[in-house]
């Protein structure tokens, strides 16, 4: 986006944009997934369907994992 442009936008259109850009690039955020969205979303929901009774909690972090293919993720905060 050219700087013209950008000082057009709404303060809070131009910050949810520099979010966005900050975080689709940090280790394991859901924004840097390579599948997009729908495609994590459905790829936890066949994970969720397709798991052992019990083991719900594993597959859903392997398919997580899967969306990042370079194996990087990020430790939960709490």
């Amino acid at each position: 986006m050219e700087r013209a442009s950008l000082r057009s936008l709404p303060s809070g259109v131009l910050r949810l944009i520099l979010d966005f850009q900050a975080r689709r690039n940090l280790s394991g955020n859901a924004l840097a997934d390579v599948r997009g969205a729908a495609g994590r979303a459905v790829a936890v929901r066949d994970a969720i369907l397709a798991a052992v009774p019990g083991r719900e909690a594993e597959a859903i972090a392997a398919a997580l994992a899967a969306g990042h293919p370079s194996g990087a993720h990020q430790d939960a905060l709490w």
